[in-house]
């Protein structure tokens, strides 16, 4: 019984990397598309919706709130924790799997006077398998 064997190369198309699979010969086969891989889901609680959002392990809370417009979400600072607009409430169930507060987290809470039990910065909440189905409040200032 033979065996071929294909690999996985990439190609620069200028800026963009093109995978595609090749035979042992070096012959490109075929166009690649990477598989999609399911990443956490999160439920953003805001004064009047929620909102169910899928989220990418290792994407941060901020980063998909903003892309997909999430009331009450701006980032300013682009994720830097430095800007305090994308606060929120990490539901009970789900504050140990979020982790604690870095000092700085906490000092730009404090910022806009006494944090809430749970509150965090979405930017610093960073997503992963176990956080899958986590539920947010977001802060309305």
């Amino acid at each position: 019984m033979s065996s071929r064997k294909y690999f996985l190369k990439t190609q620069f198309i200028g800026d963009n990397i093109a995978p595609f699979v090749s035979s042992p010969a070096g012959n490109r086969v075929m166009p690649y598309e990477a598989p999609l891989i399911s990443g956490a889901s999160a439920t953003f609680i805001t004064e009047d919706r929620t909102i169910e959002l899928d989220v990418a392990d290792g994407e941060t809370l901020m980063e998909v709130a903003v892309r997909n417009g999430v009331p009450g979400i701006t980032g300013d600072c682009g994720g830097g924790g430095a800007c305090g607009t994308c606060q929120v409430v990490i539901a009970e169930a789900w504050r140990e799997a979020a982790g604690e507060a870095s000092d700085l987290e906490i000092a730009m809470l404090e910022a806009d006077g006494e944090p809430q039990p749970g509150a965090r910065l979405a930017c610093q909440v960073q997503m992963a398998s176990n956080l899958r189905g986590i539920v947010v409040t977001v802060v309305s200032h």
